[in-house]
């Protein structure tokens, strides 16, 4: 759901008063949807925000028209929640809005300029021409597969970027996917606690209560691969989605996954029939649905495998978001699943405009204007360097968000990025220990708090006096933020030694230290044989000697 336009025009005509929200996304729940609400930008509250017309259901399909005419240029989000009959409201979900200015390019070029550099980075934004260069062979169009050296992320989210810059020096807008950091070895799993998955299940275009869904057979690990041939020949032809979900070992269970299949008539009877089946047409269009062998033709050799290179005439769309739709037909009559693929119309303007105001906010958009200004020389580019005050933001996980504002007073899109503010673990007071020198073990409790919410909280400890205490008799039991800390020193050892405990949450380590002193027994009473025990060794000693004293 986005709007979009340049927005480097100065004769403003028209703005977009509406947007079209069409989406095949069913919202599902377990009891019955009962409202659902909209808005853009800053939370009004429940209850407080726009609704959109619902009956009660446990599967609602919304396609509506939002309008948008109060809202200025510049980038903003559409926030969508529902609310269940139990008056339990949804996680929001979001999605980016463009508004611009509905104008058409007074010239724009049909002869697209040739890429000459894609670089890529990871999770922190780079200057242009900093980023990782991919090679490739100078074209207006390119098509890349290439292997992305990950060893070096760690664990855990991080975020590809990549953009292009063409002959003009003209960089792209930066695009970006999610990608998960993962080991992918039994030793992980182990050291992370992944419970084994122990049932999988799939269903059709409605949900099914758990359990009660079509099951696979496999054998049960942290890890599955499945290669399956799923039945559809109960289903209807046309357009269906297909629903997996996954329960592990502790009965919980996985986020449904879905994607959308369309059955056809099964026209192809055997593998000859699919091995001689050939291409005989393709067709194009944009933006909207056109009847089948109604769209623009492409001219190609009939075959039954296709590659084509060809310019599309782009010249009748408006500035902005398109959707190129592609689909063909085989010797059979039978036609292909469409296929997409979103594109951007941006109209040529040669001329940079001066950058006159700069402003950033943390975590609420205040509104275009009310953010915190930064000063500097209007140009227009501009490079900035300089320290903001974070010391009224919590602990925890904050974000920063930037946009600059042009002599025109377009706003641009708004770049944020996350980072964290922690004062570190908190080590609870361990006093001095004093342990007797034949103990086995010396236990000591402590409790550890992170300002963060972090499972990853990890607690160490060693010591200055490995005669005294090895670093392999030192154990640690931690569960939650409580900790007990087991020191067993060596056998007829005695004396001093400082322990160090250390707690790390992957942001800061916190340290504390304490002595343990274990003193030295030079003899005890009773004790005949010397091995500073009284035992039954020493009683059959003192017995052989008054025995001898007898004789």
């Amino acid at each position: 759901m986005t709007v979009s336009d340049s927005n480097k025009f100065l004769d403003i005509k028209q703005k977009y008063n509406y947007i079209v929200a069409q989406s095949n996304q069913i919202i599902t729940s377990q009891t019955k949807i009962v409202a659902i609400e909209y808005f853009f930008d800053k939370d009004p509250g429940f209850e407080n925000g726009i609704s959109l017309p619902a009956s009660p259901s446990n599967n609602v399909l919304i396609k509506t028209t939002i309008e948008t005419s109060h809202l200025s240029p510049g980038l903003h989000r559409l926030y969508v929640r529902a609310k269940d009959e139990n008056e339990i409201w949804s996680i929001l979900q979001s999605k980016p809005v463009y508004i611009s200015d509905k104008t058409l390019a007074e010239t724009y070029s049909n002869s697209p300029s040739k890429i000459s550099e894609v670089e890529y980075f990871f999770d922190v934004p780079h200057d242009f021409g900093n980023g990782e260069s991919i090679s490739f062979l100078l074209n207006s169009e390119i098509s890349m597969k290439e292997t992305i050296d990950v060893s070096g992320l760690a664990l855990g989210l991080h975020r590809l970027y990549i953009r292009a810059k063409d002959e003009t020096g003209t960089w792209s807008v930066v695009q970006s996917k999610p990608l998960f950091i993962t080991q992918r070895n039994e030793f992980c799993n182990s050291q992370l606690n992944i419970p084994n998955v122990k049932k999988i299940e799939y269903f059709f275009d409605e949900q099914t209560g758990f359990g009660l869904g079509n099951t696979f057979s496999f054998i049960s690990n942290a890890e599955i691969n499945l290669t399956k041939t799923i039945k559809v020949s109960d289903l209807d032809q046309g357009l269906h989605r297909l629903y997996i979900r996954v329960q592990d070992e502790t009965d919980t269970w996985g986020i449904v996954q879905s994607i959308p299949i369309f059955i056809t008539q099964q026209l192809l009877h055997n593998s000859e029939q699919l091995i001689n089946a050939k291409i005989t047409e393709m067709e194009y269009f944009f933006d909207h649905a056109t009847a089948l062998s109604k769209g623009n033709h492409l001219s190609f050799a009939s075959d039954n495998l296709v590659s084509l290179n060809k310019k599309i005439d782009i010249s009748k769309l408006s500035p902005g978001l398109h959707r190129l739709y592609i689909r063909a037909k085989n010797n059979f009559d039978q036609w292909g699943i469409v296929q997409s693929k979103p594109i951007y119309i941006k109209a040529i303007d040669d001329t940079l405009v001066d950058i006159t105001e700069i402003e950033y906010f943390f975590n609420t958009d205040p509104g275009y204007g009310y953010g915190q200004s930064i000063f500097f020389t209007s140009d227009n580019y501009v490079h900035i360097e300089t320290n903001l005050p974070v010391d009224h933001l919590s602990e925890g996980i904050q974000c920063i968000y930037v946009r600059a504002k042009d002599r025109n007073d377009m706003w641009s899109p708004i770049k944020y990025s996350n980072f964290t503010i922690s004062n570190g673990p908190n080590i609870s007071f361990i006093p001095d220990q004093t342990a007797i020198e034949t103990s086995e073990s010396h236990s000591i409790h402590f409790t550890v708090h992170s300002g963060l919410i972090n499972n990853n909280l990890t607690i160490s400890a060693w010591s200055s006096n490995l005669s005294l205490i090895t670093t392999q008799n030192i154990l640690i039991k931690q569960i939650g933020t409580s900790c007990e800390l087991t020191l067993t020193p060596v056998h007829d050892a005695c004396g001093t030694s400082i322990i160090t405990v250390l707690a790390d949450d992957q942001f800061l380590t916190s340290t504390t230290a304490f002595d343990i002193n274990v003193p030295c027994i030079t003899s005890i009473i009773g004790d005949v044989n010397g091995d500073k025990k009284i035992n039954i060794m020493d009683v059959i000693i003192i017995l052989q000697r008054l025995i001898n004293l007898s004789f």
